[in-house]
Parts: C-alpha cells; structure tokens; sequence
C-alpha cells in the first residue's frame, strides 16, 4: 500500500474551506470532464451507454454546487475525446488556463485498463490507464492510452491549484479469476487484453496513483475513484440505455446534490460523508449484479478534512483577510462568502473548536456493525467528582479504541494505555470495563461532561500508528485532527486473498458514541 504522507499534509489549509488557497484576488474553477462510451478501434459491444450521461450529471453538479458557471466547464465526448485532445485540452484549459489559487476538476468516465510499465517505475510491471476514444489494440498491448505516469506530468503543472480528479472506471491493480475471460461482464468499465502476459501484481498494490512520486512538490489533490484494485466499476444496468449512468457517478451526484449523503442531516455532506454513501450505493449495486465481487469505492483526502463539506454552500470564495481573529472563525460556514487560509494561517490553535459529537458523526459515518452496545455506570447525569466507569459490549471482536471528548475541541484516549496489562484485542460479546480494580483509580467526573466515544476494528491494523498507549491517560489531543486520523484508518479497504483469487472491501468496523453531563 503506497505511502499517503505528503498527501496527507498537502491540502490541509486548501480542504478546510473546499481547496483555495490565497494567492490571488479571487479564485478562478476550471473543469474538463471526459466522457468516452463508444471507442474508434473497439466492437460494439465493448462500448458505454453511462459515460454521455455522466459528464451531464457532473456539469450540472459543479454548477447546481460547487459554484462553477457554464463557460468554466469543457466536455469532451467520444469522437472528441482522443488522446491527444484529452492531453491538449488538459493543458490549455487546465494549466494555461489557471494560476495558482485556482480551483480545477478533472473527471473521467470510460474504461481503465493496464499496459505494460515501459519505464519501470512499478513493482507489478503494468502501468494503470485511461482509455481514450483512439485506443488501439496492439500485437501484446494497449496502445494510445492514458496512463498514471502521464498523468503524473500533467498533474505537475498544476503547482499552488486545488484540484479534484474524479474517475469512474476500472483500473484495477490486479486481475480476478473473473477478468481472465477474454471480455470483462456486460457493463464493467475494464477491457482485458487477450495476449497480455502480465503477472499479478503484490496484492496491497494501489492502483491508478494521483499523488505520484514525479510530482516535484506537494500538491492540493483529492481523487476519487469508483472502485479499489481487484475491483470492476460498472455501468448501472438497472437503468434504461437513455437514462444510463455509471454506479459510481450516479451515487456521486446524488450524495451531493440531493443530498442523500448527509447522514447526520446537518445540511452539509463531509467527504467521509460521500464515501460511505458511495460505498453503501455500490454496495446495494454489486448484490444485485452476479457478476460484480465486490464494489468498493476509493477516496484519498487529508485527514485533516474528512470533516469538512465536500460542496460548501457558498460559490464565492475570497482571500480577503479575517476581520475577526481566526480562533473566532467558523472554517466551515454557511454563508455567501468565506476566506481562504494558507497552511502558515492554520497552525497553532487558530481554528475554532469543534464540538466532540459535531466532529465524530461528521467522520464516523457508516460502521460495518452496528453491534456496539456503549454505557456509563452509574448513569450519564454525574455530580461533579463522581466516580465513574465505561461499559463497553461489541458483537464483533477487534482492537478497542476508547476516548473522552469533551466540549471544547479536546480529546483524551482511554484506551489503550501503559497502565492497563489488558489487550487491545477484545471479544465479541464480552463486557469490557474501564477503569477495573486493576487500575488503583477511579475516573471522576468534571464540569461540564462531555462525550465517550469506542470503536471497535476487527481487522488488524497498525494501531501504534495512530493510537500508540502511550498516548494513553496523558495529554489531551485536539479532536477534529485525532479523528481525522482514525477516520483516515477507517475508510481505507483491506486486501484478501485466497488462491488466485485477490478482492478489496473496507475495514470493518463498529463504533459507539454516547453524552455524559456533569453538574
């Protein structure tokens, strides 16, 4: 699994008020949305009914939303969507076109395929590309495509911008027994060249990279793509020909602008929001579709972000400075107009505070399990120095994480901790207790109360990463970057294998979150 660190500290000032940094007067959108259904050297019925469709549905949704207007958007459909054009039209619209500050959106809707690595710069010696309308079909190989490494170029050039790239298609870092047939299933967005010999990459293999090592810098990029490695991405057959789209674009556009992903219904939809609809709505798709083994969207945004609207309601954006001091600042708001905050403006305690329940659903979206029962003995009205202990009862077994957040933006992890001889590996269905007679100390309850928030991952992950115990009964965190973190964790998938056979789904999960008030 390839590194996210630079990613994760790139977009942070960017994301916290949708991606403008501020260098400029005002922040110039520019989008080009690439839809490819039919294909010049391809059969017919390798073709697309969805990618016409989609591009529509996304101009209507960066202009319904995210404040684009007609004239700042380019489409470029089938016969217009060569290579060449797609890679000419990138720069002149999208680099030559924009300056630092600046806000651009890439989506592509089509087929993903794999040709061989010509520079040898992957591990599984394939390169994961993008099907342009002049693909060809060479002796042993994929000529006339897209690849990652040529994105990477492109992307490059997009220096100080905030960009979003968005795909729906295939590029799977690995081949399934099922995609060793010569023609993918009806409606998946995956060709499969006959004479490629190329080996199964290592199963943790990402795919499509757009935070590639030849970028010279860090740069403010947020992809999302329909599907994980081993995976297909499908057109949405249970849709007419007309009215066809893919699944993911589909789930996408609805999330956002009917507003299905907002699942805390705060009027706003986070972008750990958007993906556990995404991945629900692929979900419902693929246990429909015999031939889908699994659907799992994938998003890489900062952590620090996940919280914070993907569509925020205003369309304007300024880099004027704050009349107010940037601790007073709400970072999210809904009003007509914001300001935008380099990463220098956001360090030290200059954000406000977030609300510990605020933050937790508006990352904590979408369990695996909703099997975690979460109690405060003797109640959850305390007088203040009460004693009091934590009840914790999964139906799954994992690593426990368990926090006290309070009402100031502060959080303190619980468990695990250096004073407990006890696992972080608990039972299903057994009560965990804290803190037990082994402790020698009892929590006491202070002013004003707050939030205990458990979760419970049952698969194994590097749990000294993000919640080592050392960290445990120290220091306060602050909440909205600690559960930026574990959210991070949470919404990433896991690789499973048996035999030949490679899937992709994500990290199961289960979480409780319950109120405490002191008086």
């Amino acid at each position: 699994m390839k590194t996210r660190e630079p990613l994760a500290q790139l977009m942070l000032a960017a994301l916290m008020l949708l991606g403008v940094l501020a260098t400029g007067a005002s922040a110039k959108n520019r989008a080009l949305l690439i839809g490819v259904g039919t294909y010049a050297n391809l059969s017919a019925d390798l073709f697309l009914k969805g990618p016409k469709n989609d591009v529509q549905l996304i101009k209507h949704l960066l202009q319904a939303k995210m404040g684009y207007q007609p004239d700042d958007i380019k489409i470029l459909s089938d016969k217009g969507a060569t290579k060449q054009a797609i890679e000419d039209t990138f720069r002149s619209w999208l680099i030559e076109g924009t300056s630092e500050g600046d806000k651009v959106y890439f989506y592509f809707s089509g087929h993903g395929i794999q040709v061989r690595d010509r520079d040898g710069d992957e591990s599984d010696q394939t390169d994961e590309a993008l099907a342009p309308y002049d693909l060809k079909i060479g002796k042993d190989d994929f000529l006339n495509a897209i690849t990652d490494d040529e994105i990477a170029k492109l992307l490059n050039d997009l220096k100080g911008r905030a960009v979003t790239v968005v795909v729906d298609a295939c590029h799977s870092g690995t081949i399934t027994r099922s995609l060793t047939r010569s023609q993918p299933p009806v409606g998946a967005r995956y060709l499969v060249h006959q004479n490629q010999k190329i080996k199964n990459p290592p199963a943790a293999t990402r795919a499509l990279s757009f935070e590639p090592k030849t970028l010279d810098k860090p740069q403010g990029i947020i992809s999302l793509s329909a599907a994980a490695p081993h995976q297909l991405a499908f057109d949405d057959l249970r849709k007419k020909d007309d009215g066809r789209t893919g699944v993911f674009t589909g789930a996408y556009v609805a999330g956002i602008l009917g507003g299905e992903a907002d699942k805390n219904k705060n009027g706003s939809v986070s972008f750990s929001e958007l993906l556990a609809h995404l991945r629900k709505e692929s979900d419902i798709y693929c246990k429909q579709d015999p031939s889908c083994q699994g659907l799992t969207p994938v998003m890489e945004v900062p952590e620090d972000a996940l919280k914070y609207s993907v569509a925020p309601t205003s369309p304007t954006f300024t880099t004027a400075k704050p009349k107010k001091p940037a601790s007073e600042l709400e970072l999210n708001p809904k009003v007509t107009q914001f300001t935008a905050y380099t990463l220098e403006d956001l360090k030290g305690n200059h954000t406000k505070p977030d609300n510990g329940y605020e933050v937790a659903t508006e990352v904590l979206t979408d369990p695996s399990y909703n099997t975690l029962s979460l109690e405060i003995k003797p109640g959850t009205v305390l007088a203040e120095g009460q004693a009091f202990t934590v009840h914790v009862t999964s139906g799954v077994a994992g690593d426990l994480l368990l926090y006290d957040l309070d009402t100031k933006g502060k959080a303190l992890q619980l468990f695990p901790n250096e004073l407990s001889g006890k696992s972080t590996r608990i039972s299903s269905g057994q009560p965990f207790f804290m803190p037990d007679d082994d402790y020698g100390f009892d929590f006491e309850a202070g002013k004003p109360g707050g939030y205990i928030l458990a979760i419970v991952i049952n698969d194994r992950l590097a749990l000294d990463a993000f919640a080592p115990k050392s960290l445990g009964l120290t220091d306060y965190q602050d909440t909205a970057k600690l559960l930026g973190v574990i959210g991070k964790q949470l919404s990433d998938y896991v690789v499973d294998s048996q035999g030949d056979d490679v899937t992709a789904r994500p990290v199961h999960w289960a979480y409780g979150l319950i109120k405490y008030e002191v008086h």
